[in-house]
């Protein structure tokens, strides 16, 4: 079933809506050393209204800018929200950004509160910190290797955490601005040093809402996280609309452990850039051109005819005669691919960021992945057009979605 939500103004506030119709169903769960935790959406929102009192007791209030630099994980959502629903505005550091870019996105942001994932992001702060007067705060995520006594204005994010009640968040929450600015995103900086889009509430739960209905999205989907979250797509469904509809958000271990954490998520929603969709079919060319002669020839073969039969597919117009060739082909070949690629539940698959080639896309037709192609910008949430049902068009990115301009931003900083 489609996740409709009516009457709530914030991304706090549907959280804190969920916490009360769903508490113990799974909201988040976290791979670390091999093992995955879950939170519930009960412990999620206590989680953030905890991390929201540890922001205030910093110091931060409405209008004040909160940098988080830090790999996807549970923590990002946590102060993303937390600040949110404080009124203050969340902006997101990539972890490869060097010392000097992040000298220069909080200083341009003059955030006053930087939550650092470990020694490697502290370190990079602590080199430009005098360039950084309104830094008053660093938070570390994971203390290791770091004396956290011997910096002033440092502390961990067990510490931010450490107490709070979900009262006290429900009454900030309660008293947001719509219109006010919820988070600061970064762009490229093509025409100059980056700019960042003052995207407002009022932005975030439109976006959600269209792009969740466009997706179809249910309670019971599961995304996985791993594109950068300072990025507005990944922004998108980790966040945006991971509370709006109550996905599962699964955040693994990233980096080279990427394929496994795909294959053990097996997410029913799923979004790639096109590098990620061309790796994925290299992979599978390689693996076959190591394959047994007998296996090679078998796939081959399904994958000529899966070809012949994507662009019926695309259009929903396959025949009986198809249906049959292809249940055929799920049993030799598809349905153990898709299993292996991490793909066995994707019901949803969206490219975006960039072109993506038609043979990539053909290529994922053919094997059973339904990949539908939509361009955004960060300015209008990432939303703007996605390729509709049954009317997929290779070197197409669809049609307007519904409501999509309500998602422009109120302004951006220049």
């Amino acid at each position: 079933m489609t996740a409709t939500v009516t009457g709530v103004a914030s991304l706090p506030g549907r959280l804190l809506e969920l916490a009360r119709e769903r508490p113990a169903a799974v909201a988040m769960r976290h791979k670390v050393r091999g093992v995955w935790r879950e939170w519930t959406w009960a412990e999620y929102a206590d989680w953030v209204a905890r991390a929201a009192a540890g922001l205030r007791a910093l110091g931060v209030g409405p209008g004040d800018r909160v940098a988080v630099h830090s790999e996807n994980r549970p923590e990002w959502v946590v102060a993303d929200l937390a600040a949110q629903g404080i009124g203050a505005q969340t902006m997101g550091v990539y972890p490869t950004s060097p010392a000097a870019e992040v000298a220069f996105l909080l200083r341009h942001s003059r955030a006053s509160v930087l939550i650092a994932e470990d020694e490697e992001q502290f370190d990079k702060a602590v080199a430009v910190r005098d360039e950084l007067p309104d830094l008053r705060h660093i938070v570390l995520i994971d203390p290791k290797g770091v004396r956290v006594a011997d910096h002033g204005g440092v502390l961990t994010f067990a510490d931010l955490t450490a107490s709070g009640e979900r009262a006290d968040f429900e009454r900030d929450v309660a008293a947001l601005d719509p219109a006010s600015t919820a988070i600061l995103v970064y762009t490229s900086g093509t025409t100059g040093p980056p700019k960042g889009a003052m995207i407002s509430h009022a932005n975030l739960v439109a976006a959600g809402s269209t792009f969740i209905e466009a997706l179809g999205a249910a309670e019971d989907d599961e995304v996985l996280s791993y594109l950068p979250l300072c990025h507005i797509a990944e922004r998108l469904l980790t966040v945006i609309d991971g509370v709006w509809a109550g996905l599962v958000v699964n955040f693994g271990e990233g980096g080279p452990a990427f394929p496994q954490d795909l294959r053990e998520v097996q997410p029913t929603v799923f979004l790639g850039v096109p590098r990620v969709w061309e790796k994925l079919m290299a992979g599978v060319e390689i693996r076959m051109a190591d394959a047994s002669r007998v296996k090679r020839a078998v796939y081959r073969a399904c994958l000529r005819r899966g070809r012949r039969i994507a662009p019926r597919r695309m259009n929903e117009a396959t025949t009986f005669a198809d249906r049959v060739v292809l249940a055929c082909m799920e049993l030799l070949v598809f349905r153990a691919l898709r299993e292996k690629l991490g793909m066995s539940r994707v019901r949803t698959a969206v490219s975006g960021a960039a072109p993506i080639a038609p043979q990539v896309l053909e290529f994922l037709w053919a094997i059973g992945i339904p990949v539908r192609e939509g361009y955004g910008q960060t300015e209008n949430t990432a939303i703007c057009t996605l390729t509709p049902v049954g009317d997929v068009r290779l070197g197409a990115v669809g049609t307007p979605l519904p409501a999509s301009r309500s998602a422009l931003p109120t302004t951006a900083r220049s």
